[in-house]
């Protein structure tokens, strides 16, 4: 994270994404160490893909499975907030055209559905067991239609 107080031109760039959105406006109140984040070269410069989203939520998650589903579920909304302030930063300070924009978001996006499901599978798992597959188990006598589930719990 940025040290120290931030450059003109980075109060400029953060007053310009504060004036866009009130809602950022009052995140950026609320947690003014956002201001240095979003200011930092790998979030200000570069757009993210895939890598760079696990990465950035691999700091920002809380540790293993430890923590609750709904921590976790608590913690993906509050990084995908944030994620979407520094989408939203780059696109209104000119740093990003309209199709870089789109692109970050969509894949955003896909990231949090990827986490969501990761998530629910791991509850499942822990709810009900492993999966198995029961084609694989006996594929002779067992016949599975379309209109039947491939999966069973153990």
């Amino acid at each position: 994270m940025k040290e120290g107080p931030l450059s003109d031109e980075s109060l400029q760039r953060i007053g310009r994404l504060a004036s866009a959105s009130p809602l950022y406006a009052v995140e950026l109140a609320r947690r003014p160490w956002v201001a240095g984040w979003l200011e930092e070269p790998r979030n200000l410069r570069e757009p993210f893909r895939f890598s760079a989203f696990l990465d950035t939520w691999r700091e920002f998650a809380p540790p293993g499975d430890d923590s609750g589903f709904d921590s976790r579920l608590g913690a993906l909304r509050r990084w995908r907030r944030l994620m979407s302030m520094r989408i939203a930063h780059r696109s209104v300070n000119g740093l990003a055209d309209e199709p870089a924009t789109v692109e970050e978001l969509t894949v955003l996006a896909e990231f949090c559905l990827r986490e969501c499901l990761m998530l629910s599978l791991g509850r499942w798992k822990r709810r009900l067991g492993e999966p198995r597959d029961l084609a694989a188990i006996d594929r002779k006598s067992t016949r599975l239609n379309s209109s039947h589930a491939n999966i069973s719990y153990a």
